[in-house]
């Protein structure tokens, strides 16, 4: 865990991932839209819901942070039924970063490009360090970094070396 004045970073072990994978948002079945609290989130969208973050990822898939493994087992019963649709487990595959402060913006530019910089209710797919990354935005000045399990150290000493150039005065 990295903090400064300028961004705190925080490692979050406590997610399991899931992606919602479907032919069509009309094959999920109510019960299904149930446990996620409604529908799917728009294109390019995210939501926190019924203790679940969702994140736009393609017209064909959805990520899901849940924070215990149950809820993504109950999730892929509830699927069970559904024609064309899955859950793909992937907790072991991917970290989840959360970066807060009023400089978060400021550090996905110099570490990729203002493509990257999602608006609050927002997930944007671009790449940070020259890692493919999922950042997604739910209030003010916190967002979270979804990036491949493999690649998170890379991203973090990038991270870091960053918000260490930022200039004291500024910070």
């Amino acid at each position: 865990m990295l903090e400064s004045p300028a961004v705190s970073v925080i490692v979050e072990n406590i997610w399991h991932i899931g992606a919602l994978r479907h032919l069509d948002p009309a094959a999920l079945n109510a019960a299904t839209l149930r446990l996620l609290g409604g529908a799917l989130p728009p294109a390019g969208g995210a939501r926190e819901a019924a203790g679940l973050v969702l994140a736009w990822r393609g017209p064909r898939e959805t990520l899901i942070l849940a924070q215990s493994a149950a809820a993504l087992r109950t999730l892929a019963t509830a699927l069970g039924s559904a024609e064309r649709a899955c859950l793909v487990e992937q907790s072991q595959g991917y970290r989840v970063i959360r970066l807060e402060g009023a400089r978060v913006p400021d550090l996905l530019v110099r570490l990729g490009s203002a493509d990257v910089v999602p608006a609050v209710g927002a997930a944007r797919q671009g790449r940070l360090a020259e890692l493919r990354v999922l950042a997604l935005a739910l209030a003010g000045h916190s967002m979270r970094l979804i990036v491949e399990r493999a690649y998170a150290d890379h991203l973090l000493a990038w991270i870091d070396a960053t918000v260490a150039d930022f200039e004291p005065d500024l910070t």
